[in-house]
């Protein structure tokens, strides 16, 4: 419903939740880039069969490496290519220390990773802090990914 309702002209878009709702300008491809997550297998196959990637959960590890390959195998479906499917695995800088960020990138990495998105939300930090944290993480992920 979601990706349809986003493809009606501007404004049109259930008018009672917001007036001149939509996007602009659309995407040069006609489709919404939707990512999915979740673990359950119904999950896995709507992120294979409909998503353009996958949002994963959790460490690196063998259990990551079956559901990776399950994903991956639901994403070829006559049309689909497996290896375009993006996987965006999520760590918290909260309970990361910077050895744990880089094993968890390595990790994901090998695993076929195209993306990592970093959290650092909960420390009882201010915006400008916040910020200053995310951006110490992302230049240590760049070392690692460049």
């Amino acid at each position: 419903m979601l990706t349809g309702a986003l493809f009606l002209p501007v404004g049109m878009l259930v008018r009672a939740l917001h007036r001149d709702a939509g996007i602009n300008p659309r995407p040069s491809n006609g489709a919404i880039p939707l990512w999915r997550g979740g673990l359950s297998d119904a999950a896995l196959r709507r992120a294979g069969r409909l998503g353009y990637g996958w949002l994963a959960g959790g460490p690196p590890d063998d259990n990551a490496s079956v559901i990776v390959e399950q994903v991956r195998r639901y994403a070829a479906a006559p049309g689909h290519r497996p290896d375009a499917l993006g996987i965006d695995p999520q760590i918290s800088l909260v309970m990361a220390s910077p050895e744990d960020l880089v094993s968890f990138v390595e990790g994901w990495q090998r695993l076929g990773a195209t993306h990592v998105s970093l959290a650092a939300a909960g420390q009882g930090l201010t915006q400008l802090e916040h910020l200053s944290a995310l951006e110490v993480a992302r230049d240590r992920v760049r070392a690692i990914t460049s």
